[in-house]
């Protein structure tokens, strides 16, 4: 059987933190995923070509370091769900979806944001762990900022925006999705009138329609 070498400084990209108990369902769904199912070959393996784009992303790092910032975190080649390092480029799949409402931009930011539940990051000043494809974030339905970040730029970029996935801090009321300071959008100003149980509003709306249908002939003489 052939082996193939390791780059060792390939595993000094972003070396993620040893899991801890309190896991969100994101990770226990990355890591059942190779288990419940055969996963495509691309999942847990490496092209050359793919291994040489990883080399050249380490080069950039360590200028990056040298010559900006060097206790910056860059998210440049983290674990996919089974735990294989992949450029995150490659993981924005540009996707057009058959619903033209989903070509608007706000339409399908709005479309995302429903059908995806929410998850809190595990750390939240640290960067994430895995980054999964997008294709597993819609079929699990659920997602930390950054999968719903990568999810709505792959359909944004496969209907022709140039769209791009920005990371930074926020206040943790957004973080969090605390809503408890958000005004209510429904009514508040409950009736204090207590309904004519006598009253029976199918008959007066009867009553509506058929006055409503009834029009007086004009020059009508008895």
């Amino acid at each position: 059987m052939d082996s193939k070498p390791v780059n060792k400084e390939l595993l000094t990209l972003e070396r993620p933190d040893p899991l801890d108990n309190n896991e969100s369902s994101k990770t226990q769904m990355c890591r059942n995923f190779g288990y419940l199912e055969e996963p495509p070959r691309c999942y847990f393996e490496n092209t050359s070509k793919e291994e040489l784009v990883l080399e050249h992303v380490l080069e950039y790092k360590k200028q990056f370091k040298v010559i900006y910032d060097a206790q910056r975190k860059l998210l440049l080649a983290p674990r996919n769900e089974m735990r294989m390092r992949k450029f995150i480029c490659t993981t924005i799949k540009p996707t057009k979806l058959p619903f033209t409402e989903l070509y608007d931009w706000d339409k399908c930011a709005k479309f995302i944001s429903n059908y995806l539940e929410y998850e809190q990051l595990e750390i939240p000043t640290k960067l994430p762990k895995i980054i999964p494809s997008p294709a597993n974030v819609l079929e699990w339905q659920a997602g930390d900022s950054f999968d719903f970040s990568i999810v709505l730029c792959s359909l944004l970029i496969g209907t022709g925006y140039d769209a791009y996935v920005v990371y930074g801090t926020a206040p943790k009321a957004i973080t969090t999705k605390d809503e408890s300071l958000m005004e209510c959008p429904f009514d508040l100003f409950m009736s204090t009138e207590e309904p004519d149980p006598l009253k029976d509003e199918d008959e007066e709306q009867m009553l509506e329609k058929k006055k409503a249908s009834v029009q007086p002939i004009e020059d009508f003489k008895v």
